[in-house]
C-alpha cells in the first residue's frame, strides 16, 4: 500500500514545448515582437493569407492588349471604348449653333427677291433663336461650359455678322441677276427700233420676225476678257438709232467677227436682258463690271462704224431659248453660295474644336 501511494504521488514529466498542468493556455494574440523574432525584419504575412483579406483588384479600362504577353494559342481581344455620348453631343453644339446661324442667314440673303426687308427679318429672327439658345442652354452647366456656351455665343454673333456680308455679296453679284430675269416681265414682238426705255422692268424681250443682229459691225473691248457687243437692226437695215445690242464675253475674235451665243442662227429672237452691278470701290474688288465693259465695247463700234445708239439703251444675249441662260446663271449662283456655306462650316469646325481644347 505504501509503495503504491509512493508510485501515483510521482510527478510526470511534461512533454517538450506542452505547457505545465494548470498553467493558462497560451493566448491566440501573439505578443509584440513575436513576429521579428519569428522572421526576418520585413517579412510579409503569407500570400495565401493577404489575399483571403483582400478583394481581387478590377482590371484596368487601359490595359494595352497589344503590349501584354501572350501564351501559346492565345489571341488578341480588340478593346472596346465606351462612347461618352455627353462630351460628344456638347463637341456637336459646339460646332452646330454657329454654322446653323450661318446656315439661315445666307439662304435668307439669297433666296428673298422682293426686297432685302424681307432678309433683314429673317436675320432678325435667327438673332431671337440665338438669344434664347445663349439664355436657357447654360442652366445645368457647370462653371467651365458656361465658360464655353459664352465662347459659342461670342461665335455665333460673329457668324451672324459674317453670314449677314456674305449673303448680301452673294444677293449682289449672284442672285439678283437671276431674280430679275426669272421674276421680270416677258414682252412679245419687240420691233427693233422700238425705244427701250418702255422695256424696263423686262427680264426677257422676244423680237417680231426679221430682228437678228447685225454681225458685221460688232466690236470687242479687251480687259483681261474680251468684251464683245453688236447692234440689234432688222432685215430693211433701216434702224436710225440703235436701241438694242447683243452682248457676250471672248466671242468676237478675227475672222468669224461677232458670234456670241446664238447670234448666227437666223431662227433666234429671244433677248435675255442684262443689267449693271452695284457700282463702287468695294464691288471693284470682284473684277469689273461687264455692263462698263459692254459700254466701252460699244463706243469702239459706234466710232468705227459710224453708229448712232439712243440715249438709253439695253444689252441683252441674244439665244433660242432662254432657259439657257437661266441655267446658267442659277448653276453660277448656286456654286458661289455651296462654297460659301462650305466656308461657314469648315470655320465652325475648327471653333468648335477649339472649344474642345478649352482648359
Amino acid at each position: 500500500m505504501g509503495a503504491a501511494s509512493s508510485t501515483s504521488a510521482e510527478p510526470v514529466a511534461a512533454a517538450p514545448g506542452a505547457p505545465a498542468p494548470g498553467a493558462p493556455a497560451p493566448s491566440a494574440t501573439a505578443a509584440p515582437g513575436a513576429g521579428a523574432a519569428a522572421g526576418p525584419p520585413g517579412a510579409g504575412a503569407a500570400p495565401g493569407a493577404q489575399g483571403a483579406t483582400q478583394p481581387a483588384a478590377a482590371p484596368a479600362d487601359d490595359v494595352d492588349l497589344e503590349q501584354t504577353p501572350l501564351l501559346p494559342g492565345e489571341f488578341k481581344v480588340p478593346k472596346i471604348r465606351r462612347i461618352n455620348w455627353k462630351k460628344n453631343g456638347l463637341i456637336a453644339c459646339y460646332c452646330l449653333a454657329p454654322f446653323v446661324v450661318w446656315l439661315v442667314v445666307v439662304l435668307a440673303w439669297c433666296t428673298t427677291r422682293t426686297s432685302v426687308f424681307a432678309a433683314v427679318v429673317v436675320s432678325a429672327l435667327a438673332s431671337l433663336f440665338l438669344a434664347g439658345f445663349l439664355t436657357y442652354a447654360p442652366l445645368s452647366q457647370d462653371k467651365e461650359q458656361l465658360a464655353r456656351w459664352r465662347a459659342v455665343g461670342a461665335y455665333c454673333v460673329l457668324a451672324l455678322i459674317g453670314a449677314m456680308a456674305a449673303g448680301y455679296i452673294l444677293r449682289q453679284l449672284y442672285f439678283d441677276p437671276y431674280h430679275q430675269f426669272h421674276y421680270g416681265q416677258i414682252y412679245s414682238n419687240v420691233l427693233a427700233e422700238a425705244p427701250a426705255r418702255g422695256h424696263a422692268d423686262a427680264g426677257t424681250l422676244k423680237f417680231s420676225i426679221g430682228s437678228k443682229v447685225d454681225i458685221s459691225a460688232g466690236a470687242g473691248f479687251k480687259a483681261g476678257t474680251t468684251y464683245c457687243v453688236a447692234p440689234i437692226t432688222n432685215d430693211a437695215d433701216n434702224v436710225n438709232k440703235f436701241e438694242y445690242w447683243a452682248v457676250g464675253q471672248e466671242c468676237c475674235a478675227e475672222p468669224r467677227g461677232f458670234h456670241c451665243d446664238n447670234a448666227l442662227d437666223a431662227d433666234s429672237l429671244i433677248g435675255v436682258v442684262v443689267r449693271p452691278r452695284v457700282s463702287g470701290f468695294f464691288w471693284s474688288l470682284f473684277g469689273p463690271d461687264a455692263y462698263s465693259m459692254y459700254d466701252k465695247a460699244r463706243s469702239i463700234a459706234e466710232t468705227r462704224y459710224n453708229l448712232v445708239s439712243a440715249k438709253q439703251i439695253m444689252y441683252v444675249r441674244w439665244v433660242k431659248q432662254e432657259y439657257s441662260i437661266q441655267s446658267e446663271i442659277l448653276g453660277r449662283a448656286l456654286t458661289a453660295m455651296t462654297w460659301t456655306l462650305i466656308f461657314g462650316l469648315i470655320a465652325c469646325l475648327l471653333a468648335g474644336a477649339s472649344l474642345q481644347m478649352m482648359p
